[in-house]
């Protein structure tokens, strides 16, 4: 699409100023990141013995702990708990259920 087509139809509707605006990010799905951090270590380390491939997940799990503060200090705190313990519970081999699940709100159970 061209950049003429575009400004013009902001322009149409009045959207030429747009900030963007970050969504607070919902911190019941935070013991979900636990166990997928703490399964994938596990599996990779344990049974694959794939330790370049460890090695990957650890640097982007602690770099999802700190991009985890852009979306607010509690937040950033929560994400940075549960992404650390899954690190550190998937290298000591700690398995079983460790962090009791939040369930979702808005099921509706027949």
């Amino acid at each position: 699409m061209p950049a003429e087509e575009i400004y013009r139809h902001r322009l149409l509707h009045n959207r030429l100023n747009l900030v963007k605006v970050y969504k607070a990010k919902s911190k019941e799905s935070l013991w979900r990141e636990y166990y997928s951090t703490r399964n994938i270590i596990h599996i990779l380390l344990r049974k694959e013995k794939a330790y370049r491939a460890v090695l990957n997940i650890s640097l982007r799990t602690i770099a999802k702990m700190v991009y985890g503060f852009k979306f607010g200090y509690e937040y950033g705190r929560l994400n940075f708990y549960f992404l650390f313990k899954g690190l550190y519970d998937g290298f000591r081999n700690k398995m079983g259920m460790t962090i009791i699940p939040i369930p979702k709100k808005n099921i509706v159970k027949f």
